[in-house]
């Protein structure tokens, strides 16, 4: 009989150590989420204000703005053969 109470006992005690321990995971997990939910929200606020973004203003003259880059030689298409 004092077996029985003893395996009872110790049952009940791993059954409550299960109970605390999946507790514990559910929690970490929860704060997690809302932590993630947070950063989530704060960064579409960020980006509905207008934050962190970089507004890029182009300084140049018409005249440098319109300028050819790459002369008229370069960046052609030219016959391919293959060597034998």
């Amino acid at each position: 009989m004092v077996f029985l109470k003893f395996l009872l006992i110790a049952f009940l005690i791993a059954l409550l150590l299960i109970f605390v321990l999946a507790f514990k995971i559910f929690s970490t997990f929860n704060r997690t989420r809302k932590q993630f939910q947070r950063m989530g929200r704060q960064r579409r606020e960020e980006m509905n204000r207008g934050e962190g973004k970089q507004e890029v203003i182009d300084k140049r003259t018409p005249l440098e703005a319109n300028r050819k880059i790459i002369d008229d030689g370069e960046g052609e298409y030219v016959d391919f053969e293959e060597e034998k």
